[in-house]
């Protein structure tokens, strides 16, 4: 069974490139000995399929590869396809595995309020569907420039966070909306903010809770930047918005952005530099040329998620500097823990090389 389900949904690279080789030559020998509809559309068909591919923050690599693969093929933009998942069908995530029983509200929530936000952000997704349950996938996407380029209900996966990271090929991303940049000049102004501000993106996750934000040295931090001059901006993790931490009553807290990706999108090109612990929202202020950001604490001994293997599967080498996404290599990585020495010591270096 094992060697089976390889074959239909391989894990391992060689096994993918294998697959991909075989399915290439079948459509060399279609294109010979078939006349297949052309697609003359000037946009892709990037397909999601939630069977495989979890309701989270990936989402956002998924469509930096897709816009990748448009453009690789001279397409101007893309549309996304989403493929329902199959009745009592569980997929893999950090949204599923935080629970002990899948939760359906849950699931509909994150895709109302990450997934679809996610595509009103980035300038290349021109427009998305749903594709009804029990329809025939292939029937629904014949004849139309997919991807991934090899899709079907038996080979459904793409490697979109390796796409990404280690593509030579530049690419556009995310941009936050006019309205959005409005909004946050707004809540500049009714606070009274002026000068710099730098951002603290917390993790208080129930899932994988080994990566979640030490908080106090994040407040040591916060009142070492405070005394020199800076505004320091506290986002809390959506789930633990509601809860009050008395920590932070010295300092602005902003839940605006847990609520908004529009709002939170928007905050991150509108202040000076950007901090993370690894999560999810760091993804997209990575996946956005105009946002500065240093990402900490982006290898944890025993983590399901921050370990070296995913991070070398996903194309980020153990001890690479920056994800040299953009011409300005402001988004920065540290592999070091969220100690207020370690946070100190990002922060100063980025302030030598970017003043």
């Amino acid at each position: 069974m094992r060697v089976k389900q390889e074959f239909r949904q391989p894990s391992f690279r060689s096994m993918l490139n294998a697959m991909v080789a075989v399915k290439k030559t079948n459509r060399r020998l279609k294109t010979i000995f078939y006349k297949e509809k052309k697609d003359d559309t000037d946009y892709v068909t990037a397909i999601y399929d939630l069977n495989v591919n979890p309701i989270t923050y990936d989402f956002a690599f998924f469509l930096a590869a897709a816009e990748l693969f448009a453009f690789k093929n001279k397409k101007r933009a893309f549309e996304v396809l989403f493929v329902p998942q199959r009745k009592d069908h569980v997929v893999g995530g950090e949204s599923e595995k935080c629970q002990s029983t899948p939760d359906e509200e849950n699931m509909k929530w994150r895709f109302e309020n990450i997934i679809l936000p996610l595509m009103s952000i980035y300038p290349a997704c021109i427009g998305h569907s749903i594709l009804p349950k029990g329809s025939d996938t292939s029937e629904a996407i014949k004849g139309k420039f997919h991807y991934p380029e090899f899709y079907s209900e038996s080979f459904p996966e793409a490697d979109f966070y390796w796409e990404v990271y280690a593509s030579k090929n530049k690419f556009f991303g995310f941009s936050a909306s006019f309205q959005g940049k409005r909004y946050i000049e707004s809540w500049k102004k009714f606070n009274n903010i002026k000068g710099k501000v730098v951002t603290i993106t917390l993790r208080q996750y129930r899932f994988d809770p080994m990566r979640n934000s030490t908080v106090d040295e994040w407040i040591k931090f916060a009142r070492y930047i405070k005394e020199k001059g800076y505004t320091p901006v506290f986002i809390p993790d959506t789930d633990t918005c509601f809860e009050h931490d008395s920590r932070l009553d010295d300092f602005v807290v902003f839940e605006a952005p847990c609520w908004n990706l529009g709002i939170r999108m928007a905050l991150y090109e509108g202040v000076d530099l950007n901090f993370f612990t690894n999560s999810g929202p760091a993804g997209i202020a990575v996946l956005n040329r105009n946002v500065a950001s240093i990402t900490m604490k982006q290898l944890v001994p025993g983590s399901v998620q921050s370990h070296p293997e995913i991070n070398t599967k996903r194309g980020v080498s153990v001890g690479q500097k920056t994800y040299d996404l953009f011409d300005d290599h402001f988004q920065i990585i540290s592999w070091e823990d969220d100690t207020f020495e370690n946070i100190s010591e990002e922060f100063n270096r980025f302030l030598t090389e970017r003043p």
